[in-house]
């Protein structure tokens, strides 16, 4: 038998309560379950560490001597645990994360964000906006520890590292009164004979792709004149007479005169990519060991667990 933590807790809480059913409840267990526990140990050290007798149990002197070393030790491993907390709570340092507003932060990374900083209150966390293209080389260079990019703006390298987050989308953003606004998502045809919003300069790879797949299926959209921003996007489709394609995601309660829609011939995987977090294979700063931690628990406790 080997002998664990939980069973020396168990013991205690017999030897403490001299009862073997309240002891059983202390520690959520059967009370036949328990006694057989009992029963083990006592095989185990080859010692009878317990009287029985129908009302209550009672230490032998060997139990006695066995309880009092049993509460040192878990004294002493409580008292380790006390102490690696407060490491833990005191852990402190700097982290520098490059974020990628365009696509919008996976769900996933705003919880593990919060967890983290919940966790370890002494980290200082400061926040980079930017474009993939120019979060990559950034984060090359070591003047940001991380930060999560579409992956198809990360070249093949042996010196850096990524994780799956979540599959980008392209979408159509539609006024929330639009008839296809109540659709789940929306196909490219559907947007035929509504003017088209681009986001100028920013989006080329969006433009090329829906150009690319119109020609495919025979489709032609008529083009509106290309936003600036995205508040001018927005602003433009809430008013009405326009729709708008981009990678811009963010959720429909973000902005409650516009809905955003899935584009539904512009799916494949392969052709959207994902967003990932990515760091130097050599970047040293616990923070992202950490943070990584975080997000691969959370990743295997949600359905936005990526299939490799």
């Amino acid at each position: 038998m080997n002998i664990t933590v939980d069973m020396l807790r168990a013991f205690r809480a017999a030897a403490e309560t001299q009862n073997f059913t309240k002891a059983a409840e202390q520690t959520y267990m059967t009370q036949p379950a328990f006694s057989r526990l009992m029963s083990g140990l006592e095989k185990e050290w080859q010692v009878r560490l317990f009287e029985r007798t129908t009302r209550k149990v009672s230490l032998t002197p060997a139990g006695q001597l066995c309880y009092l070393t049993a509460a040192r030790m878990l004294e002493q491993y409580d008292h380790m645990l006390s102490e690696v907390e407060k490491i833990k709570r005191t852990f402190s340092g700097e982290m520098k994360v490059g974020c990628n507003t365009m696509s919008g932060m996976p769900e996933v990374f705003v919880h593990a964000m919060r967890e983290m900083k919940q966790e370890y209150p002494g980290v200082r966390i400061s926040v980079v906006s930017a474009g993939s293209v120019d979060l990559v080389p950034m984060i090359e260079s070591g003047e940001l520890d991380c930060g999560v990019v579409w992956s198809k703006s990360v070249m093949s390298s042996d010196k850096m590292d990524m994780m799956k987050l979540a599959p980008t989308h392209k979408y159509a953003i539609l006024s929330s009164e639009h008839p296809l606004a109540e659709r789940a998502s929306i196909s490219l045809r559907d947007l035929t004979g509504l003017p088209i919003i681009y986001m100028k300069d920013r989006e080329k790879r969006t433009y090329q792709m829906v150009s690319q797949v119109c020609q495919e299926i025979g489709l032609s959209l008529m083009e509106a004149e290309p936003a600036n921003n995205y508040d001018e996007m927005i602003m433009r489709v809430s008013v009405g007479g326009e729709a708008a394609i981009s990678s811009f995601a963010y959720a429909d309660h973000y902005y409650k005169e516009v809905v955003f829609r899935p584009i539904s011939d512009l799916e494949q995987a392969e052709i959207n990519g994902w967003r990932v977090l990515v760091w130097r294979k050599d970047n040293e700063n616990e923070g992202v060991q950490t943070l990584c931690a975080i997000l691969e628990k959370q990743l295997a406790l949600s359905s936005l667990a990526p299939a490799e």
